[in-house]
Order: structure tokens, then C-alpha cells, then sequence
């Protein structure tokens, strides 16, 4: 086998290298703030009872005690599930004129989470459960601020007893997302491979 014939084939190999870090935007907000939120590499993620469970810690937001607006972030994820979770505090005694409630979006690769039932709540960092869907965006007590960069299908989240006198006031919520491991053409191989097609024209010319 020639020497070109050798490179051509170790370029190939190159070439079909996967790229794995995937780019995961989250859009979130909360009434009344956040007081962590992050990424856990243990689906068991208990951010309420022990913030050391998260593994990557993100960014609040500029609007972290204003939830009229949305904070949006952008990180890398390697293949692999991991839990998102955020640990939520509405201000004051809560009652029907003062509800609390998470609203996001997670975007990755071609999948989005919306904020659901499907999400976990806990107020005690033991008992995880359904979450309650309360509204969608902009719609019932939330309805005069739609945030456009929240999809209209995400549901502010609260827990069952969210208009209860008794209510805690802190709840954490957590859900899973999958990054799947995509291969991608490496560019500098591709670089390395049209060199090597140039050189094996110029040896056959």
C-alpha cells in the first residue's frame, strides 16, 4: 500500500471523529427568583437538600428577582442523561394573589423540554412529585406577561398545593435531558484530506 494510499485512509478515520459536545440553551424565569440552578450528573439530583449535587452551577440571570423578563444560557453538554434543576423562592406569604411558579424551555440538538407535569417539584429535598401545571405562558394570573422567549406551550409550575395558606415557600424542580453522541466531519481533517487528493493528482498527472 502506498504512503498516499495509507494517509488517505488514516485522514478518513479522522474525518469520522465525533464531535460530541452539544450546545444546550436554556430560557427560564421564575416568581419571584432562583436560588440555584444547575446541571447534576446523578439523575437523583436533590439541589434543595444538597446543592453539592450539582456538578455545573449556572448562571441566574440578570433578571433573577424579576420574572416579568426571561434569562436565556448557552453551554456544551458531552453525550450522556443528565438532571437540570433549579431551586425556586416566591417572596412573601403565598396566597392567590401572590402564587409562585418556574416557566422554562430547554433546547438541545433537535429536542426541547418544556416546563410540565413531567417535571419533579420537591419543598422538602425528600418527597419528589409531579409538578403542577398551573398556566401556560401568558395565560390566568401570569396572562398580561407572555415572554416571547419562553415557547407559549411551557407551563408556569408550581406544586399541588400551591394557593394552600401552608404552602412552603421554596420548591425545587428538577427534569432529565439525553445529549446524544453525533459524529460530525472534522474540519482540520477535511484540511489534511484535500491536501492529500491534491498531492496524489499531482503524483498521477
Amino acid at each position: 500500500m502506498s504512503k498516499i494510499s495509507q494517509l488517505v485512509i488514516g485522514l478518513t478515520a479522522l474525518i469520522s471523529a465525533s464531535v460530541n459536545a452539544a450546545p444546550v440553551t436554556i430560557n427560564y424565569t421564575a416568581d419571584n427568583t432562583i436560588l440555584d440552578f444547575g446541571v447534576c450528573l446523578n439523575l437523583g439530583c436533590n439541589p434543595l437538600s444538597n446543592p453539592s449535587d450539582f456538578s455545573l452551577l449556572l448562571d441566574k440571570g440578570a433578571n433573577v428577582n424579576n420574572w416579568t423578563n426571561a434569562d436565556s444560557i448557552t453551554f456544551d453538554l458531552d453525550p450522556g442523561t443528565y438532571s437540570i434543576g433549579f431551586v425556586v423562592q416566591n417572596f412573601g406569604a403565598p396566597s392567590r394573589g401572590n402564587p409562585a411558579g418556574l416557566l422554562a424551555e430547554i433546547i438541545w440538538q433537535d429536542n426541547i423540554n418544556l416546563t410540565s407535569s413531567t417535571w419533579d417539584v420537591t419543598t422538602n429535598g425528600v418527597d419528589y412529585v409531579a409538578a403542577t401545571e398551573w398556566h401556560k405562558n401568558g395565560a390566568g394570573v401570569w396572562g398580561s406577561n407572555l415572554l416571547g422567549e419562553i415557547s407559549s406551550d411551557a407551563y408556569w409550575l408550581w406544586t399541588a398545593n400551591n394557593f394552600d395558606g401552608t404552602t412552603d415557600t421554596t420548591a425545587a424542580f428538577r427534569t432529565t435531558i439525553t445529549v446524544r453522541d453525533v459524529s460530525e466531519p472534522g474540519i482540520f481533517g477535511l484540511f489534511l484530506l484535500g491536501l492529500a487528493s491534491l498531492g496524489l493528482r499531482r503524483r498521477l498527472g
